[in-house]
C-alpha cells in the first residue's frame, strides 16, 4: 500500500479567492513516516503564520530561532535567517526532500492536509459523458 498526503488550500489574488485540492508528489509505503511528514507539513505552516503575523523583527528572530534545531527548517542565505516557504520532508529511507510550500503566500493559506491510502484497487473514476 502507498500513503499520499492529500491537502486543500485557499489562493487567489485581490479581486477573489478560490479553494484547490492538490497531493504532494512524494509517496510512502511507511504510514509512520507519512503521518511524520503530515506533522512537519503542520509545524511548518503554524510557524509560517506567526512570521506573517504584525510582529517586530526582534519577535520574528526569535520565532526563527525556536525552530531551527527542527528537521524541516530550511535556512536561507546569509542576509535572511530561512526560507520560510519552503519546508523538508522525509522519504521512507530518511533521505531529505526540500519543497516549496504552495500554500505560503500573500493571498494562499493551509486549509487542511490529510493522509490518504493510494490503491487503484480501493476506488475508481468515470469519464464525463
Amino acid at each position: 500500500m502507498t500513503y499520499r498526503i492529500k491537502y486543500e488550500y485557499q489562493t487567489g489574488n485581490s479581486y477573489g479567492t478560490e479553494k484547490k485540492t492538490r497531493f504532494l508528489e512524494l509517496t510512502w509505503e511507511n504510514f509512520e513516516a507519512a503521518k511524520a511528514n503530515l506533522k512537519r507539513i503542520e509545524e511548518h505552516y503554524s510557524f509560517w503564520r506567526s512570521l506573517k503575523a504584525y510582529i517586530t523583527d526582534k519577535e520574528a528572530q526569535t520565532i526563527i530561532k525556536g525552530v531551527q534545531g527542527k528537521d524541516w527548517y530550511v535556512p536561507k542565505d546569509s542576509r535572511s535567517m530561512c526560507d520560510n516557504e519552503s519546508l523538508r520532508i522525509k522519504t521512507d529511507s530518511g533521505k531529505i526532500m526540500q519543497m516549496s510550500a504552495p500554500w505560503c503566500g500573500f493571498f494562499e493559506r493551509l486549509l487542511s492536509a490529510t493522509i490518504e491510502l493510494s490503491d487503484p484497487d480501493i476506488s475508481f473514476e468515470t469519464e464525463d459523458w
